[in-house]
């Protein structure tokens, strides 16, 4: 007879390794996309959405984008399923910061240095959410993993990691001050670093998938071994 909970397990491994997986796969896609078109998009100054503009590279950054927002979506289902308490702040903000990647691919950015369109602002209003919405989103999961005894080994990563997405969007912010105010502020780096940061961000947030999918394989495998696996290890072990 299948033990209780057996088939909850295996979905939230199966959920976890999707979640890996796929983090892993828009990394490759950012990489990808930073060397197949080095030349027409300047990965330093120039943020993802700019290779919607370059022939052949929209499929892969929308791919990059959307396969990031999947892996959020499978984390979170796997790691609810597992029992760990998202309900509230945690799923709202990841939910929304996965809603943010979608939106801002279905609406692409302006072709030009200033926002012009309403198609423009949507992107740009995703991409700002994309930038804060995680770091809101590990703030708030903290305690919960706390209260959670086998989740309690991922407060310290994800505490740090929460804390370099969020230097991360201040930086980003603070990089694009003299193009919004240009009248209020003078600050000239002598490089726009604006597409490494969002580079960055986007690196670090699918840290924070992996670290989180990482640990829930290893909470689920062990409920998934034979029950008697254990018993028998320790009976061998007797003299």
């Amino acid at each position: 007879m299948q033990r209780p909970g057996l088939r909850l397990g295996l979905v939230s491994l199966v959920l976890a390794l999707v979640a890996l997986v796929a983090a892993a796969r828009a990394l490759a896609l950012v990489v990808y996309l930073a060397v197949a078109f080095w030349s027409d998009v300047d990965p330093i100054s120039q943020p993802l959405s700019m290779y919607v503009f370059v022939d052949g590279g929209g499929p892969p950054a929308d791919s990059a984008a959307l396969t990031l927002a999947a892996s959020m979506v499978a984390l979170l289902l796997g790691m609810a399923r597992a029992g760990v308490r998202l309900r509230g702040k945690p799923a709202a903000y990841f939910s929304a910061w996965a809603g943010c990647l979608v939106i801002a691919t279905v609406f692409p950015t302006d072709q030009s240095p200033a926002v012009e369109t309403v198609t423009g602002w949507i992107h740009q209003i995703a991409g700002a959410g994309f930038l804060a919405l995680l770091a809101m989103g590990g703030w708030a999961l903290l305690p919960r993993l706390r209260e959670a005894p086998a989740w309690r080994p991922t407060v310290g990563v994800v505490r740090a990691l929460t804390a370099w997405t969020a230097g991360l969007a201040v930086a980003y912010v603070v990089s694009r001050l003299g193009d919004w105010f240009p009248e209020l502020v003078d600050v000239t780096l002598g490089f726009d670093p604006g597409g490494l940061l969002q580079r960055l961000a986007l690196t670090v947030d699918a840290a924070v998938i992996g670290a989180l999918a990482i640990h829930l394989i290893r909470v689920t495998w062990p409920g998934l071994r034979p029950h008697g696996e254990h018993g028998t290890d320790s009976a061998s072990s007797q003299p």
